[in-house]
């Protein structure tokens, strides 16, 4: 099994949902990529973006 392979976990979701900046999300983005060999989890798409996760935090930094 590739380590891409491997979903996101619960505490890699909250330290993504908790990112209070870009610069935060940032980081958490690169630990959840250090923890599989520089690739995103095969969740990715659907966990962060499709959810619309991502979107709603940048409307949350605009708006601090």
């Amino acid at each position: 099994m590739s380590d891409s392979n491997i979903s996101l976990t619960d505490e890699e979701m909250n330290r993504l949902r908790s990112s209070k900046s870009a610069w935060e999300w940032a980081i958490a983005c690169d630990a959840v990529k250090c923890a599989r060999d520089g690739a995103y989890p095969h969740d990715w798409f659907r966990k962060v973006l499709a959810s619309g996760l991502l979107h709603e935090l940048q409307q949350k930094w605009v708006e601090a």
